[in-house]
């Protein structure tokens, strides 16, 4: 099940000197489908090994590390002429502890190495050469050295786990802000740039983030989102991305799959599949990643697989509401024009058959009593009808109000003289306080507002029972009242009153 064989080295022809080029070409002849990398190690990693104790190539930590052992030899020749100490050793290991802290491991060995130099030629008799008089003081050289060594070592470990910690702990921290910055981000657009910026800010690179087209059942991908923006894809990196997309698994860089491309391709994976591809490469075009770096990106592309399937979950639940809202505004106006324009129709087929066919049998006032049927029934339906109009028009925006000066008495007349045939032949008192001001609004809508409330007094009072248009100043508002006799508004459709086309009663 072996698909591929990497071999690593640390240094240049390393490799070739221990085993010989022989042993690599041999395995590339013998390997057949596997594939076989020779790369350089991306990284030592972190530990006691010889690799740390190697020569630092910053010459400027060495040349601070000599400075601190200078001043440790100026405190010890200061501290004889003012407070003799039994021993200067105090000072070359603070110098040793110093160098540790900040620069590390090879330059605390080299401060100890000069400061075993300088303690020998300043402070061991006879002074000023590297020659020892007495062998008692041979052994406390060494053991001054070899205690230096430790204290170099213990302290630049110690620097090491704080480093670590201060890189984990910013690595959480990182982490965390980006979840409470997915927590409170919605749109797609806004998930998308918000990962993008935050796995390269990381990887101190590039990030490109790839989703399906359509519907997410092809194998065609796009770029969705790039940080820093304006990132193209050639057609080698979309042939990894999408091996990744098909395959849920890594491919480009550093994985078994187009190792020599630039770019590597992660699966966004959660319960529900691959949601999409993050592509990762180092600003110069190298993907360099430690181990801390690793573990923080597969975090963030955790989250950023969750934070996308549920914005795309938001979205189709988004889409969902609005299909049940229109096929509820579907079933509500089928059921309204099949009640409102069935009851005029059928009202209006039997007066118009009665009058075909019995019409020379039938006196004078039955005839003119169908006829008026006809006509009220029509003039119904023609409003009906207007009132559908109207409401699409004001809920597309071609409807808007066209305001003026207008008198409360006069609008109150007009919606009473306009009712007034169609309430069965009820009264229809007027009480406006005196003195009223002008109001400024639309004359034909607020009418229209107020036939439609006296229309439907009509329908829901006894017969005979009076309906009352009142108007009055209630502190800084106009208080316009339609009062009847009716039975009421059930309390449970109080909410529902201007819900679009709802019944209390399912019948006529």
């Amino acid at each position: 099940n072996v698909t591929q064989i990497v071999i690593g080295y640390r240094r240049p022809g390393l490799l070739r000197r221990l085993f010989g080029r022989s042993l690599v070409e041999a395995l590339l002849r013998q390997s057949g489908e596997i594939a076989v990398h020779v790369v350089p190690l991306a990284r030592v990693q972190r530990g006691w090994s010889m690799q740390r104790l190697l020569p630092s190539r910053d010459p400027v930590r060495y040349l601070l590390s000599a400075l601190y052992t200078a001043g440790a030899v100026a405190l010890g020749i200061g501290s004889e002429q003012i407070f003799p100490l039994p021993t200067p050793q105090p000072f070359f290991f603070l110098a040793v502890m110093l160098a540790a802290v900040r620069h590390g491991l090879a330059a605390s060995i080299f401060a100890s190495l000069l400061s075993f130099a300088a303690y020998n030629f300043f402070f061991i008799e006879p002074r000023y050469t590297f020659t020892v008089a007495q062998p008692h003081e041979v052994v406390g050289l060494f053991l001054f050295l070899f205690v230096a060594v430790l204290v170099s070592g213990l302290a630049a470990r110690s620097r090491d786990q704080a480093e670590d910690a201060r890189r984990r702990m910013r690595t959480q921290q990182s982490l965390y802000d980006f979840s409470r910055k997915l927590a409170t981000t919605i749109g797609l657009d806004d998930v998308l740039w918000a990962a993008s910026f935050q796995v390269a800010s990381t990887i101190r690179g590039k990030c490109v983030v790839l989703l399906p087209e359509g519907d997410g059942e092809g194998d065609n991908l796009r770029l969705a989102a790039s940080y820093p923006p304006g990132e193209e894809l050639d057609a080698g990196d979309m042939t990894a991305a999408r091996w990744a997309w098909q395959r849920s698994e890594a491919a480009g860089h550093g994985s078994s799959t187009l190792p020599s491309q630039a770019w590597r391709f992660e699966p966004l994976t959660t319960s529900r599949g691959t949601v999409g591809v993050v592509g990762l490469t180092g600003s110069s075009g190298k993907l360099d990643m430690e181990s801390d770096t690793r573990r923080a990106i597969s975090a963030l592309i955790n989250q950023t697989a969750v934070a996308i399937e549920r914005a795309n979950l938001d979205e189709e639940m988004g889409e969902a509401r609005v299909v049940a809202a229109s096929e509820k505004l579907r079933q509500a106006l089928l059921s309204s024009i099949s009640h409102d324009l069935r009851t005029p129709l059928a009202s209006i087929t039997g007066a118009v058959t009665s009058l075909k066919s019995y019409g020379e049998s039938y006196d004078q006032a039955t005839r003119a009593d169908l006829l008026d049927t006809i006509d009220e029934e029509a003039d119904r339906l023609n409003r009906f009808v207007g009132n559908l109009l109207d409401m699409i028009r004001l809920e597309a925006g071609m409807l808007a109000p066209k305001r003026d000066w207008v008198a409360i008495d006069d609008l109150l007349a007009s919606a009473a003289s306009r009712a007034k045939r169609h309430v069965g032949g009820r009264g229809i008192a007027i009480d406006a306080a005196p003195n009223l001001p002008l109001f400024q609004l639309d004359f034909v809508l607020m009418e229209q507002v107020l036939f439609n409330l006296l229309d439907n007094a009509a329908k829901y009072s006894p017969d005979g029972a009076a309906i009352k248009l009142a108007a009055r100043i209630a502190g800084d508002k106009l208080m316009i009242e339609v009062i009847d006799r009716g039975r009421g508004i059930p309390p449970d459709d109080l909410e529902r009153v201007f819900d679009k086309f709802h019944r209390v009663n399912s019948g006529d």
